[in-house]
This record gives structure tokens, sequence and C-alpha cells, in this order.
């Protein structure tokens, strides 16, 4: 079994790519609007871009449940399944509220395991 801070590296090296993938993802979608309202694009550039948008949101999809999956695994390790259970759960629901939840949850499970280690250290 991994060591809980090889987990909690590679949960937020997932959380990276899931918001650097989102921004492309915005980028696209923003540019398809503002080429819709400027007809900058021909049909064939605006099919390309839809194309990206497409892709980068299965992306996005698969980072995000990747970021869920290792949430789940360093609460598992260290705080037990109902927290584990309870937080990527959390994580992927708040995903689809502008990936709230892959800002806020990764860094809550960061610091409730530090601070359980503290406790349990005292």
């Amino acid at each position: 079994m991994a060591s809980t801070d090889l987990l909690l590296e590679r949960m937020f090296l997932a959380r990276r790519m899931a918001l650097r993938i989102g921004v492309v993802l915005i980028g696209l979608l923003v540019a398809m609007w503002v080429s819709g309202q400027l007809a900058l694009l021909t049909d064939r550039g605006l099919l390309l871009l839809l194309v990206a948008s497409f892709i980068d949101a299965g992306l996005l999809a698969v980072a995000v449940l990747v970021t869920c999956y290792y949430v789940f695994r360093a609460g598992l390790g260290e705080l037990g399944l109902g927290y584990a259970a309870g937080h990527s759960l959390l994580c992927a629901l708040l995903s689809g509220v502008v990936l709230i939840g892959i800002m806020i949850v990764p860094l809550q499970v960061h610091g409730d395991i530090h601070r359980w280690r503290a406790a349990a250290g005292e």
C-alpha cells in the first residue's frame, strides 16, 4: 500500500492537471463564443473548436475522477471509510460548479490529515 504522503502528492498533481485542463476548456468555450458573436471563424474553424472542446471535456472528466480517487485513497488510509467516501463524493459533486470541488476538497483532506497526525502525536 502506498504511503499517505505519496497519495497526497499524486492527489495534488491530479488536481493541478484538472485545473489546467479546466482553464483550457474555458478558453476554448470563450473562443467559440467570441467567434460566434463576431463571425471570425469559418464553419471548419468552429468545428475544430467544438471537437477540441469535447476532447478537453473528456480529459477534464478523467482528471476529476483521478483527483477524486486520490482523495478517497488518502482519506481511507488515514481517516477511515466514511470520511473517504464522503469527501470523494463531495469532490465529484462540487466539481460541476466551476471546479470548486477540485480546488477546495484536496486542500481540506490535506489539512485534516495533518491535523489528525498532530493530534495523534500529542
